[in-house]
């Protein structure tokens, strides 16, 4: 992507005045650059051209919904990662990315440790330090992004200690560790907004009604944060478990005009509570606030109709009225047929 030709080269060794080769894997709306060399018979070498090109802009811009049930259990060493791929029809894959510093928001943050369209994934020998922060990023094939699934696991006693947000701590305190009391940029939960459809659903009293069916995209807009913005965390809880979190990141769209995520569809009926926690470059902790999700699953229920006995009675009729006019009209005929025959038979005696 820069005249340092850091992706890579394609090289071919035959004698011929014509070349050609195909490049595969590029990004859709992205200008690359290359520059092609050649040696001739005498090994004498140069370059032959310089230039650059554009790729085709996608007709799909909309990212990938993110992974969910994302959890990260100690093994020995190991750290063993679990998760639910999004439903998305064009999904390609999704990527791993570790670091120890704090949740990654991109692969520049951390070390790719898995890339595929597997459900959980062992990282091997990850479980040294104190302690190792993950984000799944879900990949379309168009090379669209997720905002990522993030979790987080520390170390240094018996057992498994995972970071949980939404533990209260002193301020300033440990990345990763949530302070509900602290809010610096004096973000409101109506900052947030909840889309649906291309719905935008307005919180009332901090609950805000969603379909449990349909998938949910999480935006704030970009001016609401502040410019040294490093992360912004999402942890949304379960109805039934509330020592169960998903957590996951925003990310800023295209036209850095919202930091956004899209959920997949919740699949259940409930109150989920969410909260958002804003990071700044120091992994410092500027804001926080928190709401509920109200899930509903529309259903049709079936009410039984009350039917009087003479509306019975008619409703039978008009419903074998038909086969019963056909009935009369074969007996009839058969009657016909019978009477004919004697008659036949009476002439001829």
């Amino acid at each position: 992507k820069t005249t340092s030709y850091e992706l890579g080269s394609l090289a071919e060794q035959a004698l011929v005045k014509k070349h050609e080769t195909q490049i595969s894997g590029l990004t859709p709306g992205t200008m690359y650059h290359f520059v092609i060399e050649g040696k001739d018979k005498f090994w004498r070498e140069g370059v032959l051209h310089e230039g650059a090109f554009t790729t085709l802009p996608p007709d799909d811009i909309f990212p990938p919904g993110n992974v969910t049930n994302l959890t990260a259990t100690r093994s020995g060493d190991d750290v063993v990662l679990s998760w639910k791929l999004p439903p998305d029809p064009d999904l390609a894959y999704v990527r791993v990315v570790r670091s120890d510093q704090f949740y990654p928001s991109d692969i520049a943050d951390g070390w790719v440790v898995y890339e595929g369209l597997l459900s959980g994934f062992r990282d091997e020998g990850a479980a040294v330090g104190e302690r190792q922060f993950y984000t799944v990023f879900s990949y379309d094939a168009l090379g669209n992004i997720s905002s990522g699934a993030v979790v987080a696991i520390r170390f240094g006693t018996p057992g498994i200690v995972p970071i949980t947000p939404g533990a209260s701590t002193t301020p300033g305190g440990e990345p990763g560790i949530v302070n509900p009391t602290q809010n610096k940029i004096q973000l409101s939960f109506n900052d947030i907004r909840f889309i649906q459809e291309g719905i935008v659903l307005h919180a009332e009293n901090g609950v805000v009604d969603i379909d449990g069916a349909k998938q949910l995209t999480i935006a704030i807009p970009y001016e609401r944060m502040p410019e040294h913005l490093k992360t912004i965390l999402v942890v949304l809880g379960d109805s039934t478990n509330p020592e169960r979190t998903f957590q996951f990141l925003l990310r800023v769209n295209n036209d850095r005009t919202l930091y956004m995520s899209t959920l997949a569809p919740l699949g259940v009926s409930g109150k989920f509570p969410v909260s958002v926690s804003v990071f700044d470059f120091t992994t410092a902790q500027i804001g926080y606030v928190g709401g509920v999700l109200d899930a509903h699953i529309a259903t049709l229920a079936h009410v039984p109709e009350q039917t009087s006995f003479l509306e019975y009675l008619m409703h039978l009729f008009t419903s074998y009225l038909i086969w019963f006019i056909l009935l009369l009209i074969i007996i009839a005929i058969l009657g016909w047929r019978v009477l004919r025959e004697r008659k036949e038979e009476e002439e001829q005696s």
